[in-house]
């Protein structure tokens, strides 16, 4: 994973990312599914993940680019 915002916390309880951003700003997650596979990429207001359960929650998203499974 790599991430870039304001601030970025890890909820080890929960085993949730988050990312968030103020104003005109927004946070990105980038995700590579495999060593050599494609990047994931998402920017919003606020992003949480949960790398347990592949669960993304988005508010306010701005873009993204989902690459499916399976895809070199």
């Amino acid at each position: 994973y790599n991430g870039r915002a304001e601030t970025i916390s890890l909820n080890e309880a929960t085993n949730r990312i988050v990312l968030s951003s103020l104003g005109t700003q927004k946070a990105t997650l980038w995700r590579r599914t495999r060593d050599n596979g494609p990047n994931f990429r998402v920017d919003a207001q606020r992003v949480i993940y949960s790398p347990r359960n592949n669960e993304l929650v988005l508010d306010r998203t701005v873009s993204g680019q989902v690459v499916p499974a399976g895809t070199p």
